[in-house]
């Protein structure tokens, strides 16, 4: 009797696990059901157990904005699955980010998706076609990869001082302010352009373009 008493409080002593609400792996808190966005302890989860990622695994994009608040509180962000082809975040104002990784369904992102964020690379994948000002004054944004961009919208990556590093498709089209104020942009291909708009490199870092066929705007660099 005495060993199962003791047996019992040791029991009572230790960390008890409920099944419902987001798993902990390491640093990550993982949302993989609808139950775990509404679960009491997320923000507990959090500062407890020192969370700096949250993976977002659900098929509806419904309840993703329901974590908008939890995800201010980290620093990385994993979107494992996302139910819309396009990707828009310009009114979550998630600032604090470090990072973000979306799933290969995504193909467009949205305007301002990124604007004013601290990500320091982002990886575009399946991306065909981004919208105005999507990446706009990123300060800390050193590498872009978009593989399959072919069309540069206004706006770009204006006022990404660290920009150093970008990765598109054949680009056909860079719009205005694209690379307005990208002072550590050197060097990009131009290859396939066709047309350049005003300002596309005002007070960037560029030093030579070779651009054979292109039509300059009066003020595009």
């Amino acid at each position: 009797m005495l060993r199962s008493a003791l047996a019992f409080s040791q029991f009572l002593s230790k960390d008890i696990i409920f099944s419902n609400g987001p798993k902990v792996s390491g640093k990550e808190l993982i949302f993989e059901k609808e139950e775990d966005v509404y679960s009491p302890d997320i923000s507990k989860t959090i500062i407890e157990k020192g969370i700096t990622t949250i993976v977002y695994n659900i098929p509806s994009q419904n309840l993703f904005e329901g974590l908008k608040g939890y995800i201010k509180s980290v620093s990385n962000l994993v979107i494992e699955q996302f139910s819309d082809s396009e990707l828009d975040l310009s009114s979550y104002q998630l600032y604090n980010l470090k990072s973000i990784t979306i799933p290969e369904t995504i193909t467009t992102i949205g305007s301002a998706c990124f604007r004013n964020w601290a990500i320091t690379s982002i990886d575009l994948k399946n991306v065909n076609s981004v919208q105005y000002a999507a990446f706009a004054n990123c300060i800390y944004l050193e590498t872009i990869k978009a593989p399959l961009l072919t069309s540069i919208p206004s706006g770009f990556a204006s006022g990404c001082y660290s920009l150093s590093s970008l990765t598109t498709g054949s680009i056909t089209s860079i719009d205005y302010s694209a690379f307005m104020n990208c002072y550590k942009l050197t060097s990009i291909d131009l290859t396939g352009v066709t047309t350049i708009s005003d300002s596309a490199f005002a007070n960037s870092g560029i030093e030579s373009i070779g651009c054979p066929k292109v039509r300059l705007a009066q003020r595009s660099i």
